[in-house]
């Protein structure tokens, strides 16, 4: 007995000084970042912030005096009782699970505050051996660098609420509408009771799940000492009111555009633990008023629940991204379609055609005829394209007309016009080098995301003048030193004179001069003021993209799956959007022709002078001229 007794001690001793040495190696070892060091904070262009994160995990940083002391006891006689007695690892706590585990059919873990701490900050929630060696030894270097009231703090800044919520002071926000300060018993109750499974025990999921978990709070607080019997008592029969109003900060849109300013940061080099440890402040380019516009009009727009969408708006000029959606909803899906969706840009191009057309010397009045065409390629094939609704004037129509109906036919004997390889060898300017020469792109047939037509559409409203757009402006550490500062340098990539003229050209759309077979593509989006838009749409998808001197604004609707755009409604939800959007930046200001640009007034359905007609502009060296297509190249096709 003796002897057994002797190898007891000596196993117990052993354990202990190995415990010992832990805690020692724990507390010589690099001290790990917590609470506020490794922070961001992002800023919109009025300097007001709109988004935090506290270790990659999104919520406002609060410290515990800015905590309801009721959160604070709810918190702790759920999750660990023993916090401030243990040092990182309840050993009582461990007995009384394994007990659990063992007499009852419910498990019930064991990990103290620290440990979920260190958990939520440096692990994921694999049940691995491996794993939990990982967060015992974060836990101990934690316990022995910091203390009791850091760690909590820490804590309950970084735990999930559920919805997208990081944070007791967001928590109380999105479920209460008030700040974590003035949280009273029973909401604190019910906030400590969710963390435990946010999926089962939000109110908002389950009501009567929430209710139950919240009295097992309330229990655990009677039980320990912090309320009385009667507190109790009166407690488990009042119902907890929740907060139905909108929460600004839960923006449907708002994470598609900080997940930008992310993507920016990385391509910066400053989303690394040597920066981000700093605590950064981030001020963007973004527009508070456009992207609560932009997440009004989503939420009231698309009424059908599998359609999806995109939008950005780019300041000309400055190449400022002012706001951006990748999503209806970014709880449903974080994927930005604004930036990383490859979709067909359809008749969005024909800009870009009939710029370099204007350059080559077109003119408002170049004419085509519409009619349905087969078209004889250089490679032998026969290419048959097709206006909507198989609808043609079957006559010469001008360039003007053929913007504002979106003629397909007087698009492709452009495109033929000027050879396969011109509109190719454009697009390579703006980065689309995959790309080759083919009779189908005139007509958009390729790819893209609405971030890469609207940076075309940017150089048009911007007089020719190009640079890629941008979300971040500045980047600060904590202390308000510089790290980076955004410099524009635009290029003129594009001739000033020819986007004048594409400008007001890009007025077709709006002009109820243009009726002829159809209606112009954006007659019932046109206001008193000038705007410059092309539509363009494909069996699944619809875009408007549109501009004046103030905003460039591209939108999107499609089905992620492909599924045909079938439904008018449905379809017309892009311009919807473009136009909700858009009316933050109507102007009476316009852009003005420059010495190389005479204004006249045409009819722009045959190109001749009219004082009934509309205002068109051309470059003073053009005369008005028909191109014709070159011989045996096009033959109209039977009827």
């Amino acid at each position: 007995m003796k002897k057994f007794t002797k190898i007891m001690i000596c196993i117990i001793l052993t354990l202990v000084a190995l415990l010992i040495s832990a805690y020692i190696i724990a507390f010589l070892s690099s001290k790990p970042s917590i609470g506020k060091s490794s922070y961001l904070e992002m800023y919109d262009n009025k300097g007001e912030i709109f988004y935090q994160a506290n270790h990659e995990n999104s919520g406002s940083y609060v410290s515990l005096e800015e905590i309801s002391p009721l959160f604070i006891d709810s918190i702790i006689a759920i999750e660990d009782r023993n916090f401030y007695q243990h040092h990182g690892f309840d050993l009582t706590g461990i007995i009384r699970a394994i007990t659990n585990n063992v007499t009852s059919d419910t498990t019930q873990g064991a990990s103290t505050i620290t440990q979920q701490y260190a958990r939520n900050l440096f692990l994921t929630n694999e049940v691995t051996y491996k794993r939990k060696i990982e967060e015992a030894i974060y836990a101990m270097q934690i316990e022995t660098h910091y203390s009791k009231d850091q760690i909590l703090e820490g804590y309950v800044n970084t735990i999930y609420f559920g919805h997208g919520v990081y944070g007791i002071e967001n928590a109380a926000k999105f479920y209460f509408n008030k700040s974590a300060s003035e949280l009273n018993l029973l909401e604190s109750a019910m906030l400590a009771g969710v963390i435990n499974g946010p999926n089962i025990y939000s109110p908002l999921i389950s009501p009567q799940d929430a209710k139950d978990r919240q009295q097992v709070v309330l229990a655990a607080l009677l039980k320990q000492g912090k309320i009385d019997q009667a507190t109790y008592d009166q407690s488990i029969l009042q119902e907890t009111p929740l907060n139905t109003d909108n929460n600004p900060f839960m923006d449907t849109t708002l994470y598609y555009y900080k997940d930008t300013v992310i993507n920016e940061l990385k391509e910066l080099g400053f989303y690394e633990k040597d920066y981000i440890n700093q605590g950064l402040k981030i001020y963007t380019t973004m527009d508070a008023a456009a992207q609560n516009e932009m997440s009004s009009s989503v939420n009231n727009r698309m009424t059908n629940e599998q359609l999806q969408c995109s939008a950005i708006a780019i300041e000309p000029y400055t190449f400022k991204i002012l706001a951006l959606t990748g999503g209806k909803d970014y709880q449903d899906s974080q994927f930005n379609r604004a930036t990383d969706a490859s979709r067909q840009v359809a008749s969005t191009i024909k800009p870009l055609l009939y710029y370099i057309a204007l350059k080559q010397g077109f003119d408002p009045t170049t004419s085509f005829i519409s009619e349905p065409t087969k078209f004889k390629l250089a490679s032998g094939k026969e290419y048959a394209p097709t206006n909507f609704g198989n609808l043609y004037a079957f006559d010469k129509i001008t360039l003007a007309c053929a913007v504002g109906l979106s003629d397909n036919i007087y698009a492709m004997k452009t495109h033929l016009f000027l050879g396969e390889d011109v509109l190719t060898n454009q697009l390579k300017q703006f980065g689309y080098t995959h790309i080759s020469p083919d009779a189908s792109l005139a007509l958009g047939t390729f790819t893209g995301s609405v971030y890469d037509i609207a940076q075309i559409y940017a150089a048009f409203a911007s007089e020719g003048l190009y640079d890629k757009p941008y979300s971040i402006e500045r980047i600060e550490d904590q202390q308000g030193n510089v790290l980076y500062q955004h410099s524009s340098k635009p290029t003129q990539l594009l001739d000033k004179t020819t986007c004048l003229v594409l400008s007001q050209l890009l007025t077709a759309p709006f002009d109820d001069k243009c009726i002829l077979y159809s209606n112009p593509t954006l007659l019932n989006y046109k206001r008193a003021q000038v705007f410059a838009g092309k539509s363009g749409t494909s069996d699944y998808d619809s875009l408007v993209v549109g501009y004046n001197q103030k905003v460039v604004c591209a939108t999107w609707v499609g089905f992620d799956d492909n599924t045909n755009l079938d439904n008018y409604d449905d379809r017309v939800v892009a311009k919807d959007i473009w136009y909700d959007l858009t009316n933050l930046y109507v102007t009476d200001s316009w852009y003005k022709p420059n010495d190389d640009i005479e204004e006249r007034i045409i009819d722009p359905i045959t190109g001749k002078s009219t004082p009934n007609g509309s205002l068109y502009w051309f470059k003073r060296e053009s005369s008005t001229k028909i191109v014709n297509a070159a011989p045996n190249q096009e033959q109209p096709l039977d009827q």
